[in-house]
């Protein structure tokens, strides 16, 4: 655990500030190459494990339905972080958000109904009600420092569920400069 929140801080210390615009005019929010590949090399890695426990000699039933129970656990969190990592693609412009998730349905949010907004520090994303769904914003996708900027502009104050202060820790310094 500890390994993977180094890996996960040293690769966003070092991504790119701001995404290119899309052919509309709206910003992606998804998971950059730091994430992916964070992805790509525990999926290998636990590819490996599992052909390790695969190939073991069991010298009985409990020990056989022991790693059966581990490979399909191994494998169910790789898959979803995997979907997860892959899948995820949210929009944003001036006007609104766009969820985009393998997991539900697509929500379009404009800002004006946001109801509110607020940090969590514990799942290190944002979560925006609106009138059309609930959006979580993760603080490791590309781009959130241009949907922090936008989400100051157009959320008003009152909106914020605990202040402005509830932001992520670095762009709190920043909107207070």
């Amino acid at each position: 655990m500890v390994l993977t929140e180094v890996l996960l801080a040293y690769g966003l210390s070092r991504r790119r500030g701001r995404l290119t615009p899309g052919p509309s005019g709206e910003i992606l929010l998804l998971y950059g190459g730091a994430m992916k590949g964070l992805t790509v090399g525990l999926s290998i890695a636990g590819i490996g494990m599992m052909a390790g426990l695969f190939l073991q000699e069991l010298s009985t039933d409990g020990e056989f339905a022991g790693v059966v129970v581990a490979l399909g656990a191994l494998g169910g969190l790789l898959v979803v972080l995997f979907v997860e990592t892959f899948g995820v693609l949210h929009r944003f412009d001036a006007d609104g958000l766009q969820k985009g998730s393998p997991w539900s349905r697509r929500i379009y949010l404009p800002w004006r109904d946001v109801e509110s907004i607020h940090y969590s520090a514990a799942l290190r994303w944002y979560v925006i009600r609106g009138l059309s769904g609930t959006i979580r914003v993760s603080e490791f996708l590309d781009g959130i420092e241009d949907f922090e900027r936008v989400a100051r502009d157009r959320v008003p104050p009152n909106r914020w569920r605990g202040g402005m202060a509830r932001m992520r820790p670095s762009t709190a310094r920043n909107a207070r400069r």
